[in-house]
């Protein structure tokens, strides 16, 4: 059962404290101390939350969180990704949170690939917004996938989509003017025909997966 409940809101900057616990007994008070309690008053009701992460990961922009409101209703969502190291059998991750530190939902993806910070489509619906992330084996003789996902994390018709390269940026934008996004997929190290040359790749899609062009 629950042996006391401290009151910190007289904590006025974010330190590490000492708790104690003092009893009395048969034998005399008694107190225990609890040491290195890190307390923050700047912090909001449910955080921090503990997240299982790999201890490595691909790169540092992998620990970004992208704050965003995927489902229209004005309050935005924590969105962020755990990259495991290759080889450990523990699968790369999308997490969305709530603000109030609630996981709303999480999305895996095979083992041995790398993510890619996802992009948004916030246009083609006021009430929702899509979510697009890259999962590559690192292979760039190998397809790798575009996912589109809803706001609650469900694959969207069409999708995911083959592609094939390395080092993966995208964007949303409405490229002529129709009021339909299309979706621009950059490889800094896109193949050649003979998957022997790199060379940098631009892929065009629409909204529902079908791809428009291809530059190199």
């Amino acid at each position: 059962g629950i042996l006391g409940i401290w009151d910190t809101s007289g904590i006025t900057k974010p330190d590490f404290y000492t708790i104690r616990l003092t009893s009395n007994t048969k034998n005399g008070i008694q107190s225990e101390y609890s040491f290195f309690i890190y307390l923050d008053p700047r912090l909001k009701k449910g955080w921090p939350v503990r997240i299982p992460f790999s201890t490595n990961f691909y790169s540092v922009d992998k620990k970004d969180v992208k704050p965003i409101d995927i489902d229209g209703d004005g309050i935005k969502e924590l969105i962020f990704l755990d990259m495991p190291a290759r080889g450990t059998e523990v699968t790369p991750k999308l997490f969305v949170f709530n603000l109030d530190g609630e996981l709303r939902w999480q999305k895996e993806f095979p083992e041995n690939t790398f993510l890619f910070l996802p992009f948004f489509d916030q246009q083609s619906n006021p009430l929702e917004t899509f979510i697009y992330i890259l999962n590559s084996e690192g292979n760039p003789s190998n397809p790798d996938y575009l996912h589109k996902l809803d706001a609650q994390g469900n694959e969207m018709q069409g999708w995911p989509v083959s592609v094939r390269g390395l080092f993966w940026e995208g964007m949303a934008s409405d490229l002529n003017h129709d009021g339909s996004l299309e979706i621009i997929l950059k490889s800094v190290g896109g193949v050649s025909e003979d998957a022997s040359t790199f060379k940098t790749l631009l892929s065009f899609f629409r909204e529902d997966g079908r791809q428009i062009s291809e530059a190199k």
